[in-house]
This record gives C-alpha cells, structure tokens and sequence, in this order.
C-alpha cells in the first residue's frame, strides 16, 4: 500500500515498474534520479492514481515517462495521451 520515501533512490537501471491498485501513498524520492524510468504500469483506473498520496519529490530526478492505467495513460504531468 505504501512506496517508502527514498525507496528506490538511484536505482538507474529500472525502466518499467508495476505496481498495484492497492497502492495509496508513494513517498518523497521514491524514484529519486531514476532517469531511466519510462513507464509505470499501475493497475488501477486513471481516477485511482489520482487519489494516490503522493510525495512533493516523489519523481525528482525521473525523465520523461507515462503512467499507464487500465482505462487510460498519462504523461509525466499527469495529463492524459490521445
């Protein structure tokens, strides 16, 4: 349910990760300067990954990457993709 803060700082091997619907809080640097992260595959719905309790700094040092949901992706910004 809970993505620690700082749980995969540095880990700049990591290009895709998945994680589940159950998720509700991602903390500050989870993914901190992992810039080769493209995609998460997260297994809700575009609604539930909003609601999602998410650090100021959860994505500090991420490149550009999507965040694909069962009924829709988004960008980094969170906006949706045609």
């Amino acid at each position: 349910k809970i993505i620690d803060p700082y749980a995969f700082d540095g880990c700049t091997n990591i290009k895709a990760v998945v994680l589940p619907a159950s998720l509700n809080t991602i903390g500050n640097g989870a993914f901190y300067n992992c810039y080769t992260l493209t995609t998460i595959n997260f297994n809700g719905t575009v609604e539930e990954w909003n609601a999602i309790t998410k650090g100021s700094t959860w994505n500090e040092g991420v490149g550009t990457y999507t965040v694909k949901c069962t009924n829709g992706t988004l960008n980094e910004t969170g906006s949706p993709l045609n």
